[in-house]
């Protein structure tokens, strides 16, 4: 088994690979990709990322140390958060 680092790294690069696939056959077609839009744009982003690392993170701890079904139990909760969100945020019917 990989170490949680590596195996993060690991999924990290797997999605870098998969955008530059992406960016290459969107040029191959013609069609734009714009790869930098400026500061701006990045910065708009850093606070969701950074939150998504952390949360990716945790999310390998927590596998490693729970037994698979309490954290499958936990990890399926996130539906059910999702749907209370939804109604209390959005005010959309459940």
């Amino acid at each position: 088994a990989l170490p949680p680092s590596l195996f993060q790294l690991c999924a990290e690069l797997t999605k870098v690979g998969i955008c530059c696939a992406a960016m290459l056959c969107h040029r191959a077609l013609g069609r734009p990709a714009t790869i930098w839009c400026g500061w701006r744009h990045t910065l708009a982003f850093a606070l969701p990322a950074t939150i998504y690392l952390v949360m990716n993170v945790l999310t390998i701890r927590a596998a490693r140390l729970l037994p698979p079904p309490t954290f499958q139990l936990l990890a399926n909760t996130k539906i059910l958060c999702t749907a209370v969100a939804s109604r209390a945020v959005m005010g959309r019917r459940l």
